[in-house]
């Protein structure tokens, strides 16, 4: 009879974790979608904008007036950035599988909703590696992970006296191979040593019941899984959490392996 229940458990389990992934697909389309048209819309009108302050820039040279006009072009260009990072974020071929650097997916991410992070007060630390570390995966996919991992990072935060998140890409050996890492650290609130082995079930959330669906890390494990990855994480209450995302290494030989293979159909 218990054998029966465990296996019971395991498929309600399993199809409790393809609703919420699901549930949170039909959620990212909808913003992503949402981000597409918002997109657009400011496109034009930023480029008139660009465009007038640089043709204002070339006829302006006194101060300080030319410097608040470099103040505009400065801002528009972000803006601008922060724009093609949301198309970006919301192309339709999102899941499509490419050769992808971690940094690169790091600032993009940062691009996004670095502003919101650094305007709550944290610190945002980045210790890249010097090498570039390259993926096979989903854009998308990746960068949500990244984005769900730091923005638990700022949740974890609240009310933190002098809040900061960390975060570190490097390259790890296994004795299942080369992996690219990645690792959100903060000092926050941390979690619970009982919690921990919980956090990544579906719907299962420290956070108030209006700040969290329980959704966010179960998915990106999943994420991270279909990827050959891992995701795992490691805290102390009231002291710091630390999420680690490691993927396998897309190294040069399997480039051109592909390459050739792709030359010869």
């Amino acid at each position: 009879m218990s054998v029966e229940n465990i296996l019971l458990f395991k498929d309600v389990s399993e199809k409790v974790q393809i609703e919420a992934r699901l549930i949170q697909s039909a959620k990212l389309a909808a913003i992503g979608e949402m981000a597409a048209g918002v997109a657009h819309e400011l496109n034009s009108p930023l480029t008139a904008i660009l465009g007038n302050v640089q043709l204002l820039l070339r006829e302006t040279h006194t101060e300080p007036q030319r410097q608040m006009l470099q103040d505009v072009f400065q801002c528009s260009v972000r803006c601008k950035k922060i724009i093609q990072n949301l198309l970006t974020f919301s192309r339709q071929e999102e899941y499509q599988f490419e050769r992808l650097f971690i940094n690169d997916l790091v600032e993009v991410v940062l691009g996004l909703i670095g502003y919101q992070l650094t305007v709550s007060g944290i610190c945002i630390t980045k210790r890249l590696a010097d090498e570039p570390l390259a993926v096979w995966g989903s854009r998308h996919q990746i960068e949500q992970i990244i984005i769900n991992l730091l923005l638990n990072a700022r949740d974890a935060l609240h009310g933190a006296s002098s809040p900061e998140i960390v975060i570190t890409t490097f390259r790890q050996e296994t004795d299942d191979g080369v992996y690219v890492g990645m690792s959100v650290r903060d000092n926050g609130a941390g979690i619970d040593a009982e919690h921990l082995p919980q956090i990544f079930h579906p719907f299962f959330t420290t956070k108030e019941q209006t700040k969290g669906t329980g959704l966010g890390l179960s998915v990106s494990l999943g994420i991270a899984e279909s990827h050959g990855g891992t995701l795992t994480a490691e805290s102390v209450r009231g002291e710091y959490s630390t999420f680690t995302l490691l993927l396998p290494i897309y190294t040069d030989e399997e480039s051109a392996d592909e390459s050739e293979t792709g030359a010869s159909r």
